[in-house]
């Protein structure tokens, strides 16, 4: 169990445990752990809203400058101004609710599970590296590369696994495809408004756009600094501002809409079918009654859904069909 906590966390360690137990007790996979994490990614309105309008963004931008330098408190509001990629992450893992607790601390619990597993003693060593298919038919997980020049050693370099069995095996390499969907939690963040970055340049500071964040693979770590803030520290009103009863009910819908979809999606992914931009607007149409086709054009644009909206129309077998949806 992890050590030096301070009281509240050691609570929710301890509550994690009562629910999940470490090994060696049960000896099987926190299965439902893992289901509570993948589905806390789904829905990223606890992080706050998307500021994808022009006029929210320059406001912002107007607001969040006195002079060249950042603001501490914007309209009353005191803001928290995250300064590294490692703040910005902490901070969207503790706002999203995973079950009974934040993905923080159910992400720290399941390295506990990791941790015990890279100590296993028993370890094969192989000159190669082996694809996923094999580990799962071995029930073997991968635990390092070892690097070795060949004339100082005969070796060459290797690769340890963890002989675990195939439903541990099943289980660490689910944990890595949510490690991946982890680390790509910034970007998309970012990309969808959630988060907004300030680039310091020797001229001051630039706001960089949603738009900026959706043709990169991975937020830098190394280039101009960057500031982050998240949505829910900005002033609520600002949401609503020059917005009448029309415009609030079409960005609940809006809400609602891409959270379907996006869990939709996430759902039909594994299958390897496709909607089409077509069924999508239908299906707007008739589960939120939203008509207003540049409305539909936003949803499809900003959901969650890049294996949907690449590749043309899919043929009949790869389709997926609304009318099987349960």
């Amino acid at each position: 169990m992890p050590k030096n906590l301070t009281g509240d966390q050691d609570k929710t360690v301890v509550m994690l445990n009562d629910v999940y137990p470490c090994p060696p007790n049960p000896m099987v996979p926190p299965l439902g752990l893992i289901k509570a994490i993948a589905a806390s990614m789904e829905d990223l309105d606890p992080i706050g809203p998307q500021y994808l309008r022009v006029d929210l963004l320059t406001r912002f931008e107007k607001a969040a400058f006195d002079g060249h330098r950042l603001k501490s408190i914007v309209d009353n509001n005191p803001v928290t101004w995250l300064e590294t990629t490692d703040a910005l992450s902490q901070a969207i893992l503790r706002h999203l609710p995973c079950g009974d607790f934040f993905l923080d601390n159910a992400w720290a619990h399941l390295q506990v599970f990791w941790d015990w597993m890279s100590k296993r003693t028993s370890v094969q060593t192989l000159g190669h590296k082996l694809g996923e298919d094999e580990l799962a038919e071995k029930g073997w997980v991968y635990l390092r590369k070892n690097m070795r020049i060949e004339y100082l050693d005969p070796r060459g370099t290797t690769y340890d696994y963890a002989d675990l069995g195939r439903e541990w095996a099943a289980f660490f390499l689910e944990l890595e495809r949510i490690r991946g969907r982890i680390s790509q939690l910034c970007l998309r963040a970012l990309a969808e408004g959630r988060v907004l970055a300030i680039k310091e340049t020797s001229l001051g500071g630039q706001l960089m756009l949603p738009d900026d964040w959706r043709a990169v693979t991975s937020v830098p770590r190394k280039s101009d600094p960057l500031r982050f803030v998240l949505t829910c520290d900005l002033p609520e009103s600002w949401l609503y501002a020059n917005l009448g009863p029309r415009g609030k009910e079409e960005r609940r819908k809006k809400t609602e809409a891409l959270r379907w979809l996006n869990g939709l999606y996430q759902q039909v992914l594994p299958t390897g079918k496709k909607a089409t931009k077509e069924d999508v607007f239908l299906q707007l149409l008739k589960r939120f009654e939203i008509r207003g086709t540049e409305l539909q054009k936003e949803i499809w644009k900003e959901a969650q859904i890049d294996g949907w909206r690449k590749g043309g129309s899919p043929g009949m077998k790869k389709k997926y069909h609304f009318d099987n949806e349960g």
